[in-house]
């Protein structure tokens, strides 16, 4: 796209978006992913360990593993952008 768009090179774009990077963008881009996992195992684990219900549970289990994971995920990653981004500014 870079190409096409703003007709740079390869070498051109891999130069300027070095530069562009800092440490706290390389902090978010590995610590989030990590947070994330952890979310996403712990509450899984939790939702499938509580199952009753036979097959109808582990539908719901999954349902609503889903929805918290997904809450989870979005109230954490305001937080932890906030945070970062205040100790890498």
């Amino acid at each position: 796209m870079a190409r096409l768009t703003l007709r740079l090179g390869a070498v051109q774009f891999w130069t300027r978006a070095i530069h562009a990077l800092s440490f706290g963008d390389l902090v978010q881009g590995i610590v989030k992913p990590f947070i994330f996992a952890l979310i996403l195992s712990t509450v899984g684990c939790y939702q499938g360990l509580r199952v009753t219900g036979g097959t109808e549970g582990v539908g719901r289990a999954t349902t609503t593993a889903f929805l918290w994971s997904a809450l989870a995920v979005l109230v954490s990653d305001v937080f932890l952008t906030q945070l970062l981004l205040t100790l890498f500014k």
